[in-house]
């Protein structure tokens, strides 16, 4: 799976390369395992749902288009 997401302003913000959350300038944020979304540091941090990015509270981060 790989693709833009997008920001609430609608500008493309982080792409999904295979399992990696990439920023816009190459740097990895973090990793996809299932619907599951975790941290460099490996700490579970939200999950991943119809192509919307959740953080740990239910908020929406950023979305697919």
């Amino acid at each position: 799976m790989t693709g833009w997401f997008f920001d609430k302003h609608g500008k493309a913000c982080v792409f999904l390369l295979e399992d990696r959350f990439v920023s816009k300038d190459g740097r990895i944020l973090g990793w996809l395992a299932d619907e599951d979304v975790y941290s460099l540091a490996r700490r579970h941090i939200g999950w991943f749902e119809e192509g919307i990015l959740y953080d740990g509270c239910n908020r929406v981060l950023v979305f697919q288009e």
